[in-house]
């Protein structure tokens, strides 16, 4: 427990602060030499008593593969981008964490840059939690590279709410909305709507074949299929074409197919 009137010393009040948030302050005057607060030197693993807090210091701790050229360190009252930024340190255990670093530069009374003050906080447990999702983001954009057709996002009233891999398809724009409806010929259009409605409402996979007119007006047969997703009222699916040939016989009414 700590007493309240501890709270009325701004240095109680930083370490409270540092402690709470594994945050840290440096400074650095105009001449390079720096004062680290007791979080800082928590930050980078080092012991107060035993390291005197330098520029160096901090770049013999940054990840090699995250150090920058080297300057003066003069130059971070001039340039506090030095440091600025995330970058991975690695600790005297040989512990690796993520940092980040924001600074401020001040002026004194002439206008000329006096010091730049940093904070430090430990974004590890950020880093980690954000891993899952770069994963997931390769391997989505493994699948629309790979994928053979249009990959699509649909509403459960019928309409394309979003392409994923449009920008190398030229007429993708076609299809959004209910744009995809006006390229099936047009008695086929309320049977396509129905079909598309059931399997939102049931989650059964869709899974269908039917023409869609081309820019030059004739028809390709093209294979679509689609997962619905309950939990947003979505179906997510893809679209490409079929190696079957359009005959004459495919302008018959009644012609829509379902994949199986």
């Amino acid at each position: 427990m700590r007493h309240l009137e501890n709270y009325l010393d701004p240095s109680e009040i930083l370490r409270f602060f540092e402690e709470k948030f594994g945050t840290g302050v440096w400074r650095c005057d105009a001449e390079g030499r720096m004062q680290w607060s007791r979080g800082f030197y928590g930050l980078l693993g080092l012991d107060p008593n035993a390291v005197a807090p330098s520029y160096a210091e901090i770049e013999r701790r940054i990840h090699p593969e995250d150090r920058r050229p080297q300057r003066d360190p003069r130059e971070l009252a001039f340039d506090r981008f030095l440091l600025d930024g995330e970058f991975r340190i690695i600790r005297p255990n040989r512990a690796l964490r993520w940092i980040r670093i924001q600074s401020e530069t001040f002026l004194n009374s002439a206008g000329e840059p006096e010091c730049v003050v940093g904070v430090a906080i430990d974004i590890t447990e950020q880093r980690r939690a954000l891993q899952p999702l770069k994963t997931d983001a390769g391997r989505y954009a493994a699948l629309t590279q790979v994928a053979g057709g249009l990959l699509w996002v649909g509403s459960q009233d019928g309409r394309i709410t979003a392409l994923l891999n449009a920008e190398d398809k030229p007429d993708a724009h076609r299809f959004f909305g209910k744009g995809w409806l006006d390229l099936l010929p047009e008695e086929e259009r309320e049977t396509a709507l129905r079909i598309w409605a059931a399997a939102a409402e049931t989650g059964q996979p869709y899974d269908v074949e039917h023409r869609l007119r081309q820019s030059d007006g004739s028809y390709r047969w093209y294979h679509c299929r689609a997962v619905p997703s309950r939990t947003r009222m979505v179906v997510f699916g893809s679209g490409w074409e079929s190696p079957r040939t359009c005959t004459s016989s495919d302008s018959r009414p009644n012609t829509w197919r379902r994949g199986g």
